[in-house]
């Protein structure tokens, strides 16, 4: 199970737990047979789902689209708050 090395690991019957109290409160979606060959994903809720649910195609939605190096910008800004003392990774 990956996981923040700064955090103490949850054993897997605790984590367990929390996803499926999560998906109960309906804060969660699940999908899946909970089975070794179709394993439970979960995925956080969003505004498509009442759409989905009534099988329909959620509309497209227009807004201010980020350039490339906006979006690298922001990934380095992410990876250097996680990494303190290291610069940022120069990805092109």
């Amino acid at each position: 199970m990956d996981w923040p090395s700064d955090l103490p690991q949850p054993s897997h019957a605790a984590l367990y737990e929390w996803l499926n109290r999560a998906y109960e409160e309906k804060l969660l979606r699940r999908a899946g047979g909970g089975r070794a060959s179709d394993p439970y994903r979960f995925r956080l809720t969003n505004e498509d789902d009442e759409y989905l649910d009534r099988g329909e195609i959620p509309p497209l939605r227009t807004g201010p689209l980020m350039s490339v190096a906006e979006i690298m910008a922001v990934l380095n800004a992410d990876e250097a708050k996680r990494k303190p003392g290291k610069p940022p990774d120069k990805r092109k």
